[in-house]
């Protein structure tokens, strides 16, 4: 018991949740024109899911949490 609440307080499982959706987003193709891109394809998903997570609402909540 006291092994599984050190890897719960442990810093790194989140960090490597993050990187693990990062990686899955990014197998995506990104069909955007590359001139017009500002922000990768990764990037704005998981901006969005972490958002969506964190109950932001609308676009605006949202731009302000990122």
């Amino acid at each position: 018991m006291d092994d599984l609440l050190f890897k719960l307080a442990d810093e790194e499982i989140p960090r490597d949740r993050l990187a693990a959706l990062l990686e899955h987003f990014s197998r995506l193709s990104d069909e955007r024109e590359p001139w017009r891109v500002m922000y990768p394809l990764a990037e704005v998903l998981l901006l969005l899911t972490c958002a969506t997570i964190r109950s932001c609402d609308d676009f605006d909540e949202t731009a302000a949490w990122g």
